[in-house]
């Protein structure tokens, strides 16, 4: 009997917590950069353009939204008749002890007019420099983007940098917003078999007191 029950536990624990994203940061935008949920991480904007360029907030989305949270307001980007613009929404201080597969994801909608070139990234400090992939292009209503980290680009990295980069050359005018910025991750399978051994010997103990 006892034998059966730590099977069990094992197996219980292993399939629910493999299913189980850890939340690492969330950031909600509501009129400020402040992390609103997670464990780890701080956010910060830095835009640079040749040409009008305004940063404020927006009107906020209902998708990527962690449950708990209220609709409110996005971080909304403007240029107008620009020659060059970068921008950067960078997450530092991110802490993925004891998870991989890292995961960004977050609402973000864009309305171009002309543009000559644009470019839209997600980034990662692999220690010495940024290594980038390309994100697909926003859409002119808002959905979510959602790229994960793999082969063990930030496995385990206590201290892990990720940004959200864009560019554009030659606009006459373009705004974007982005809200409900989420980094999740899942636990190590060593971490897993450790929660399970753990609680099969807490049922263990609790059959062996009844009896």
């Amino acid at each position: 009997m006892v034998k059966g029950l730590f099977a069990a536990a094992v197996l219980f624990v292993a399939s629910v917590s493999v299913r189980a994203d850890t939340l690492v940061g969330y950031w909600d935008m509501n009129s400020t950069l402040n992390r609103s949920a997670g464990t780890s991480g701080s956010l910060s904007v830095v835009v640079a353009s040749l040409g009008i360029e305004y940063v404020g907030w927006g009107a906020g989305s209902d998708k990527n939204l962690v449950a708990g949270y209220p609709i409110g307001e996005s971080l909304h980007f403007t240029n107008l008749a620009t020659v060059v613009e970068v921008g950067h929404i960078t997450l530092s201080n991110l802490n993925f002890t004891g998870l991989v597969n890292p995961a960004i994801s977050f609402a973000v909608k864009s309305n171009p007019g002309f543009q000559l070139e644009d470019s839209f990234t997600v980034d990662y400090w692999n220690g010495s420099q940024w290594v980038s992939s390309n994100l697909q292009k926003p859409s002119t209503s808002y959905e979510v983007i959602t790229h994960t980290f793999t082969g063990g680009e930030l496995d385990g990295v206590a201290n892990a940098s990720i940004r959200i980069s864009f560019s554009t050359v030659v606009a006459v005018v373009d705004t974007m917003d982005v809200d409900n910025i989420q980094v999740n991750a899942v636990p190590e399978p060593g971490t897993l078999a450790l929660a399970g051994m753990g609680l099969a010997a807490a049922v263990v103990i609790w059959r062996r007191r009844r009896e």
